[in-house]
């Protein structure tokens, strides 16, 4: 009878599962001796399913009623044959496959260049915008971290931006110079809620975005012209025209040198007391135009502190326009 070898279906499957070339070997090896002793006993000996079809002495083996001396030794020989190399499971092969496409993967030098995706064994630096303004202004590098040998994204780099004043004194488009907003430095109007209070020139102040109109003189005192000369919201502060010779009534509305501005109105020195001037009451009332309040003549049509009735005054950037609080006499 002729013995022929086993072969598996596909050498590729074979691979597949693990099994080595000399594994295979042995297996051929340890399958032609079952084979050969199974040709054997078919020639000499009786079929069997269980012990109970064998005599008295024998046993049944590989479906054969054999001796016990002659299944020992066949158990010997299949015995003598090598086990064969363990198959690794599935999941293992395919960790040991990444692995070996993992250690095809040559890291590079740590430059400021490399890009997402490239092998690595530690972080490397990185920077997305033109090469000549790293390091200049807000400009900085950022890093890239290195997860399963390959690079990652770019985090924390500083790239160019447009200039702005919300962060004033910074360089924000890396070009060695800070602010250089358009307009910044030209002549430009102050205002207020009364209107224009001077000339200025346009610059970055803390909390603004964009560009301010920006004092640059020296302080401007207030003066009793109906504007507010120092931009603080407020017109004439500091002086009473009910009170002022220079300005009695209204600005620029000075009295004689033998008068007093009592109430807004200018009195002769003769109808004032030793102490100024007199205070009003029922009996002694107020000139024309004037309002007797707390002991004082008040002009209830344009004085700020008592427009339109005692004590009644008119709120930051108002005047008193006969009578009334208003943003503009006009």
């Amino acid at each position: 009878m002729r013995l022929r070898a086993l072969r598996p279906d596909s050498q590729s499957r074979a691979g597949k599962r693990g099994v080595s070339g000399m594994a295979w070997t042995l297996l051929r090896v340890s399958l032609g001796i079952a084979i050969l002793a199974s040709c054997t006993y078919r020639e000499t000996h009786a079929r069997c399913e269980t012990f109970a079809d064998c005599s008295d002495g024998q046993e049944c083996y590989l479906h054969y009623c054999v001796s016990s001396d002659v299944r020992d030794e066949t158990a010997t020989q299949t015995d003598a044959t090598p086990a064969t190399e363990p198959t690794a499971p599935e999941s293992q092969q395919a960790s040991s496959e990444s692995a070996a496409e993992a250690s095809d993967c040559q890291p590079q030098s740590t430059q400021a260049t490399e890009q997402e995706g490239a092998c690595c064994e530690v972080p490397a630096s990185c920077y997305d915008g033109p090469a000549e303004t790293l390091g200049v202004g807000a400009c900085q590098a950022g890093s890239r971290e290195c997860v399963l040998g390959r690079l990652g994204v770019c985090s924390e780099s500083v790239v160019p931006s447009p200039e702005s004043c919300s962060n004033k004194g910074a360089d924000d488009d890396c070009d060695g110079q800070v602010d250089e907003i358009a307009g910044r430095g030209q002549i430009c109007t102050l205002m207020s809620g009364f209107g224009p209070c001077g000339e200025g020139l346009l610059d970055c102040v803390p909390g603004m975005d964009s560009l301010t109109c920006v004092r640059t003189g020296p302080p401007v005192s207030e003066s009793c012209n109906d504007q507010d000369d120092d931009c603080d919201g407020q017109i004439d502060e500091g002086f009473d025209i009910s009170s002022d010779s220079a300005n009695c009534g209204s600005c620029g509305q000075s009295c004689a040198s033998a008068e007093l501005c009592c109430g807004g109105a200018c009195l002769e020195l003769s109808a004032a007391s030793e102490s100024g001037c007199p205070s009003c009451s029922t009996e002694n009332p107020c000139a024309e135009a004037a309002l007797c309040c707390g002991g004082a003549c008040r002009d209830l049509q344009r004085d700020r502190r008592h427009c339109g009735a005692c004590g009644h005054s008119c709120e930051q950037g108002e005047r008193c326009c006969d009578g009334t609080c208003k943003t503009s006499c006009e």
